[in-house]
């Protein structure tokens, strides 16, 4: 399965240099929210990520130059989530371990940030920490 990304880029902005405070779901509200694809840009402007997560237990990653071009990294795998901690666990292509990390949707379940806890994989822990925008549910 493949995942089909929409290029679209978050514009935030800042209003008399007030700071607007974001809300996150709790860990219930979490588990639910984490099924779909979201996009991460790894490097500015030339590598981009994304993850799709479906309600069985196996994720699906992909690593392309562009939003709109064909990945040339595809991997599937399997996690869990435990509220808001999320352990990946091995995939086809390049780790062999679990990577856990800590999870956190906002409330209008549009972004997700992911902290690395622990992963001794390189490659995993190298891309996928930051933040990630929802493309389809």
């Amino acid at each position: 399965l493949l995942i089909i990304l929409a290029c679209g880029l978050i514009l935030t902005s800042c209003e008399d240099k007030k700071e607007t405070k974001v809300s996150f779901l709790g860990p219930a509200e979490t588990e639910a929210a984490l099924i779909g694809s979201w996009i991460h840009e790894v490097v500015a402007n030339y590598n981009y990520a994304g993850l799709s997560f479906l309600d069985d237990g196996t994720y699906y990653y992909v690593n392309m130059t562009s939003p709109t071009e064909a990945p040339h990294t595809t991997r599937e795998g399997t996690y869990t989530i435990d509220g808001q901690t999320l352990t990946l666990g091995y995939d086809d292509a390049s780790c062999d371990g679990d990577g856990v990390y800590e999870v956190s949707i906002t409330e209008d379940t549009e972004n997700m940030t992911l902290k690395k806890t622990s992963d001794d994989c390189d490659v995993r822990a190298g891309e996928l920490p930051g933040d990630w925008q929802l493309i389809e549910e």
